[in-house]
């Protein structure tokens, strides 16, 4: 009892006084929760005896990365505001492959968060303009670049490779900030501890040196550029490619056998 008067009487000396984005975020992500399922930093997150229930739609093997929450490290800096409502209001379904969902809060519990996670985690709130500086960096340069990677592993607009289950690219600048994703393309892992995204600048270099003069810095421009007019491009060649093949099995006269490495299907 004295210790709960003593907090109280300190409440009402500050009375009127902002309190810090630091200390609000932390009193959120307490109240909420949010450590059940998300780690920041040294707290949180799902214990050895919980991770096994979490798993993706089909079992496909996506690591931890696609099955368990992501950490809540830097989230301020990744996402836009905007986004990040989305999420907390559950509008953003992003990880459809994951079939633990995130429940839905009241709005007036979650709309201080956005402004806390940006304040905290030092949000750069520069536009696409002032980040991407390199004036030529074409769409088509972007379809391109995501045409020798990203679609391996990545849909767009809903269609992919065969087997291909990560997250769909499309929406992407309306997601992330622009400095952000120009940070993880340069160094996936710096941003996403024992993520499976490669680094496709290794050492800050180029990987299509016929493209762009060889210039990082307008190669990201560029696939920043395509993928921000998205609904205006062509897809990559290689997932326009796949559109003509049927890989669908139909029997007509008899059953057909097929078999596979895969354990389990076939």
């Amino acid at each position: 009892r004295r210790a709960i008067v003593a907090a109280l009487e300190q409440f009402s000396s500050t009375a009127g006084e902002p309190i810090a984005h630091d200390d609000a975020l932390e009193f959120r992500l307490r109240t909420l929760n949010c450590y059940a399922c998300h780690a920041r930093g040294d707290r949180g997150g799902v214990g050895p005896d919980r991770r096994r229930f979490f798993e993706v739609a089909g079992h496909v093997d996506l690591g931890d990365e696609g099955r368990i929450p992501p950490p809540l490290d830097g989230v301020g800096r990744k996402l836009n505001s905007a986004n990040l409502e989305k999420v907390l209001d559950g509008t953003a379904d992003v990880r459809p492959h994951m079939l633990a969902r995130m429940p839905v809060f009241p709005a007036v519990e979650t709309k201080p968060l956005p402004a806390h996670f940006a304040a905290v985690d030092g949000a750069d709130a520069r536009s696409a303009d002032d980040v991407f500086t390199a004036t030529d960096a074409p769409a088509d340069a972007g379809r391109e670049l995501l045409n020798v990677g990203c679609v391996q592993c990545h849909a767009i607009r809903g269609e992919r490779l065969p087997g291909v289950v990560g997250v769909d690219l499309s929406g992407t600048t309306d997601r992330v900030r622009p400095e952000w994703f120009r940070e993880f393309l340069l160094n996936p892992a710096a941003l996403k501890p024992r993520t499976r995204m490669p680094t496709f600048f290794p050492n800050g270099k180029a990987p299509n040196l016929d493209l762009l003069d060889d210039d990082v810095e307008r190669q990201i421009a560029a696939i920043w550029t395509y993928l921000a007019d998205l609904p205006n491009q062509s897809l990559p060649a290689r997932i326009e490619q796949e559109r003509v093949h049927n890989f669908a099995l139909v029997p007509t006269d008899q059953p057909i056998l097929l078999r596979t490495f895969i354990r389990n299907p076939g």
